[in-house]
């Protein structure tokens, strides 16, 4: 896979954001299937991330979008993507994001 896209979501730290980022995990796995891979996730003061390592992560992404809200682990996502061997992430949502980073 060459590119790596992230999904990121604000949190408090507290376990039942971390339970449902887990359970998100779980949704994007059988959603996307074969199309890309779940890479794992991490979980910080103030914000949480799912990995994933994707050859087209704006077919990619167009899943994720497809999925039920009330699934994710909040209503705040944003999502970029970059190539496995660069820094810069490409923003795709929400469509006025500009800058992108992971702690």
């Amino acid at each position: 896979m060459k590119t790596k896209l992230v999904l990121q979501f604000k949190t408090d730290g507290d376990l039942d954001s971390f339970d449902r980022l887990v359970g998100f995990e779980e949704v994007l796995s059988s959603v996307i299937g074969r199309m890309a891979e779940v890479d794992g996730h991490d979980f910080g003061t103030g914000e949480m991330n799912i990995f994933i390592l994707t050859e087209d992560p704006i077919a990619t992404f167009a899943l994720v979008q497809q999925t039920d809200e009330s699934l994710r682990p909040s209503t705040d996502m944003k999502a970029a993507y970059r190539l496995i061997d660069r820094e810069n992430y490409v923003c795709l949502w929400p469509p006025e994001l500009s800058h992108f980073h992971v702690a």
